[in-house]
């Protein structure tokens, strides 16, 4: 398992998440 690449997959969905939330 990679960890480098979950991290970077976390990231992005967060970053996604925060974006869609916005009003």
């Amino acid at each position: 398992m990679n960890y480098g690449c979950l991290q970077l997959n976390l990231s992005r969905i967060i970053s996604s998440i925060s974006f869609t939330m916005q009003p």
